[in-house]
């Protein structure tokens, strides 16, 4: 397909909105819409690899995007804000979702992502009703933030070829009641599951070597939790604000354990403040 028929093609989908099409590329779409509040649904002509910045970003009206099957690449912020946009399913070819690219499209609750997709930038989903994602095997980047403040999702599998779960990248999921971390991940960072309030078990597996501050606080039904036996420290507020937390699992005795840690648990019986519970047990077996 020429540029001149990508043009075409793409101008008639928004003939009504006076929409103008600023090619970068002969393979990259951004249209600017005079009147986004028109769009409401939108079929991207095949040839199109790339959807580019904040093409339709604020079109509160869109309900139904068609990718083509030549697409790999959602830009940044390219469906932010599309309010009233109910689901997408990504075609074969899509490679990567760039950051931000369906931040608070706060009707979005059906999401499929496609075998052979790579990358998941940062606050790509944050903000979303999505009730479960399954991230394809083929996904090797999980940036921070991705499904962050996603009150509705209840279930996430995770690719078992990510290395890292970012800070903050199920933060504030409250509806989240289990979740499989991969033997894949190396690292977890900072509040990555904190304030997953509906989460009563989860096990850290032993190919975890580091992880950030608060990874578990403020989850208020959390009773259980298994820790990776190659884990270098359990950094500072891990169980901050776990009031009914009542079993952790160490599997060897750790190289370091944060002074503020050790202090809380002798006097509280719990490692970090606000665990409350009297029936904590603490299991290190070296």
């Amino acid at each position: 397909m020429t540029k001149e028929e990508k043009r075409n093609a793409l101008l008639t989908q928004f003939k009504e909105t006076k929409a103008e099409l600023a090619e970068r590329k002969g393979d990259d779409i951004s249209p600017k819409c005079e009147n986004p509040e028109l769009v409401v649904d939108v079929a991207i002509p095949e040839g199109i690899r790339e959807i580019g910045k904040r093409a339709f970003s604020e079109c509160k009206n869109l309900k139904s995007v068609t990718f083509p099957k030549s697409l790999e690449v959602i830009g940044v912020d390219s469906f932010s804000d599309c309010t009233s946009l109910k689901e997408i399913t990504l075609p074969k070819n899509v490679k990567k979702i760039c950051s931000w690219a369906f931040s608070r499209c706060h009707s979005l609750e059906k999401v499929i992502l496609n075998e052979g997709l790579e990358f998941i930038g940062e606050v790509a989903f944050a903000g979303t009703p999505i009730k479960s994602i399954r991230i394809p095997d083929s996904v090797t980047t999980l940036e921070h933030d991705a499904f962050e403040s996603c009150e509705k999702l209840e279930e996430a599998l995770l690719s078992k070829k990510i290395t890292n779960i970012g800070s903050r990248t199920f933060c504030h999921c409250i509806s989240l009641k289990s979740i499989e971390i991969p033997c894949s991940v190396t690292t977890i960072g900072d509040i990555a599951f904190s304030c997953c309030v509906a989460l009563e078990s989860i096990k850290i597996p032993d190919s975890v070597t580091k992880m950030g501050y608060g990874v578990l606080e403020h989850n208020h039904k959390l009773k259980s939790v298994t820790i990776s036996k190659n884990l270098e420290e359990i950094p500072k507020d891990t169980f901050y604000d776990c009031p009914v937390l009542e079993n952790v699992e160490i599997l060897r005795l750790l190289n370091n354990l944060d002074i503020f840690c050790i202090r809380k648990f002798i006097t509280n019986f719990c490692c970090f403040t606000n665990c409350t519970t009297k029936n904590l047990m603490i299991f290190v077996i070296a």
